[in-house]
């Protein structure tokens, strides 16, 4: 696809130096650009958005993600060593994310895709409070999901992660949530969700099995996409316990 690397050890090591949004968006547009328009053509990326795009007949499109065009300076974020990306309006809803975290060899670094849940007010959005009622209400019908039949379903969703990755607020990843039956049973126990959710795969450049798909755009593309086809059916489920 291209003769660059897509996100080798090194651009870790220059993530973990930036130390703002504007430094570390100005540092990775381009790959982050890149990154989305390759999955704005996988299967199943498609597939998700075509499936949104008929419970949001306004917001019709073929694009999972927004891009440039569309999404001007806001289509993906950055903070201190990290950033990242969500569906097209996903704020509010169970969004298909991407991001990464970088750092010096020996510490947390690594680029993570998965469904995230954002059980806070931290937006601009006029109608936030609305909006995460909403969103709550969304997050306790996934809770209904795999506290019913569906638990088999989702511990086996899980297990075809390579390397299952939970992130919740102030422990990021958390090592002791590293299995399907131990993250049911915590968020079944959650007594009062709040902040920041995320369950999915990861890869490490620090890992040499995984280092090559990393560096290699189509194999990345590859592994990202058939993540999200595969929280596919979860996610319609979600929605559609809600009612759509």
């Amino acid at each position: 696809m291209t003769a660059i690397p897509a996100f080798p050890p090194d651009s870790f090591d220059r993530l973990g130096q930036c130390h703002d949004e504007r430094e570390t968006v100005g540092l990775f547009a381009q790959r982050v650009d890149r990154l989305i328009a390759l999955l704005n053509h996988s299967d199943g990326c498609s597939r998700i958005a075509e499936t949104r795009s008929r419970w949001h007949p306004g917001k019709s499109d073929n694009r999972l993600f927004a891009d440039r065009p569309i999404g001007a300076v806001e289509y993906f974020h950055g903070y201190p060593a990290h950033w990242y990306f969500c569906h097209r309006g996903g704020r509010w809803e169970p969004q298909f994310n991407v991001g990464m975290f970088g750092g010096a060899p020996g510490q947390r670094r690594y680029l993570r895709f998965g469904v995230g849940f954002c059980l806070n007010l931290n937006s601009k959005d006029p109608d936030r409070e609305a909006r995460l009622i909403d969103l709550r209400a969304l997050f306790q019908g996934f809770l209904f999901l795999i506290k019913g039949p569906y638990r088999h379903e989702f511990r086996r969703l899980l297990g075809l992660h390579r390397r299952l990755t939970l992130e919740r607020d102030g422990l990021v990843p958390d090592p002791l949530l590293n299995s399907a039956d131990r993250i049911i049973d915590w968020l079944l126990a959650w007594e009062h969700p709040d902040g920041w959710l995320f369950i999915g795969e990861s890869l490490s450049p620090d890992l040499p099995a995984e280092r090559p798909v990393l560096e290699n755009w189509y194999e990345l593309v590859k592994v990202i996409d058939r993540t999200f086809a595969a929280w596919r059916p979860t996610w319609v489920n979600i929605w559609q316990v809600a009612g759509h």
